[in-house]
């Protein structure tokens, strides 16, 4: 593997965080959320392309508590089907006050930018996907999701049928879980609580089988990984795969021509480095290329990170975007030949 090409969007904001790219008639599109700091009424959603453009964070609804309707916005996805574009987003104040937001941003690249008024949004609890990309597959859009609260955190896999431009959600599986938790005092007396799993990441192995690696705050320090029967909403109890650390940070794969990659934070402390390892059917590490490590980090960074990374597969290479110390977003192009 080697790096193709890397650039710095074109983000002007105090931070930035949770970036996703699609290609849209053959072009790259991208998305985030910047603000002043993540979960202030001032994080907006901010596309580019051959532009940047900012998206407003008022929504219809007013805040009955503030009568404002500016909410945070965080964790866009980027989702193109049938020819048409899709920017999915949450609003809200924390992560258990997330609503899912969407809209058709199909013709924006084509005619002078004008914002869709037309926001729609899913049932109050239904997340589409929280952080990684979905799957299609017989009909049906794949989502990974999941659910934080203070003191659980729990996976899902959604099902949406795309229908006349609109997602009408199918099922959702049972909640992907740690089925123990370890509970300690914390100094402050507060409970120390392993919460569980978050923003699984799907693929397809080589029998069509569903699969997710799994974000974990357990202390094991390690990747979950959960397997489905193609037809069947059953999934196995996650467990956690011991060649993987992970230091409670974002994770995201790509499966292409019977290959596993997967791009994440190899350390059980910190989110530096960020590597892409390919990996085997057992999950041991193939090769590795370091995307950005310790003498990458400059004082520009607000936080000493490399993180949220976001990758798929277009004309047999990569094509990643990630956090760069809280403070931009680079792209990356790599060669998998």
């Amino acid at each position: 593997m080697e790096i193709l090409h890397r650039e710095f969007l074109k983000s002007d904001t105090l931070t930035c965080h949770a970036s996703t790219i699609a290609f849209y008639k053959d072009k790259p599109v991208f998305s985030w959320f910047g603000g002043a700091r993540e979960g202030l009424a001032d994080s907006c959603i901010f596309l580019q392309s051959d532009q940047v453009f900012k998206l407003s964070n008022t929504f219809p609804a007013l805040n009955p508590m503030t009568q404002t309707n500016h909410f945070p916005c965080w964790n866009p996805i980027l989702f193109e089907i049938q020819d048409h574009l899709y920017l999915f987003f949450k609003a809200g104040t924390y992560c258990d006050r997330w609503q899912t937001m969407y809209l058709d941003i199909s013709k924006v690249w084509d005619d002078k930018f004008n914002v869709p008024s037309d926001y729609k949004w899913l049932n109050a609890g239904l997340n589409f996907c929280v952080k990684t990309k979905p799957i299609i597959h017989n009909g049906f859009v794949y989502c990974g999701s999941s659910v934080e609260t203070f003191f659980d955190w729990s996976a899902f896999v959604e099902a949406y049928i795309y229908d006349n431009n609109d997602f009408v959600f199918a099922y959702r599986s049972e909640p992907l879980s740690i089925n123990h938790k370890t509970v300690n005092r914390a100094l402050n007396g507060y409970l120390n609580i392993t919460k569980g799993l978050i923003q699984p990441t799907l693929w397809q192995d080589q029998e069509q089988r569903f699969n997710v690696l799994l974000r974990s705050d357990s202390p094991d320090k390690k990747i979950y990984h959960s397997i489905i029967a193609n037809n069947n909403i059953m999934w196995s109890i996650p467990k956690p795969i011991n060649t993987l650390n992970n230091p409670n940070s974002s994770i995201d794969v790509v499966f292409y021509e019977k290959n596993l990659y997967l791009v994440y934070n190899p350390v059980s402390n910190g989110r530096i480095p960020l590597v892409i390892d390919k990996l085997d059917d057992q999950f041991k590490t193939l090769d590795r290329l370091v995307i950005s490590d310790q003498q990458d980090l400059t004082k520009e960074a607000i936080t000493p990170e490399f993180s949220y990374p976001y990758m798929i597969e277009k004309d047999g290479k990569l094509h990643l975007t990630y956090t760069w110390g809280r403070k931009k977003i680079e792209y990356c192009i790599i060669n998998i030949g």
